[in-house]
């Protein structure tokens, strides 16, 4: 699938689901923000709960949950107002 293809598919399912993004990924670097690589593709800068927290565990697989936020300084893609997130494990490389 081609960037702009899944960057569309990701833009669709957002839509249908009202800004709501759920589901699990790994937790990877951003310029300012923490970010996620959701299983299906799809990447969110992360706001909200304890960023220290959430920057110490790149490279871990998470649940998350959160909306899209209409303004972000996160300076990478769509920003996710994060809700909940929870360890589920360390990536196995």
């Amino acid at each position: 699938m081609t960037a702009i293809a899944t960057v569309m598919a990701a833009m669709m399912t957002i839509l249908v689901n009202n800004g709501e993004v759920s589901g699990e990924g790994v937790l990877i670097e951003g310029v300012e923000c923490p970010r996620v690589r959701m299983t299906d593709g799809r990447e969110f800068s992360l706001m909200g709960g304890d960023l220290q927290k959430l920057r110490s565990a790149t490279g871990h697989r998470v649940r998350v949950s959160g909306e899209i936020a209409a303004v972000s300084t996160c300076m990478q893609g769509l920003t996710l107002r994060v809700e909940t997130v929870k360890l589920i494990e360390a990536e196995k490389n």
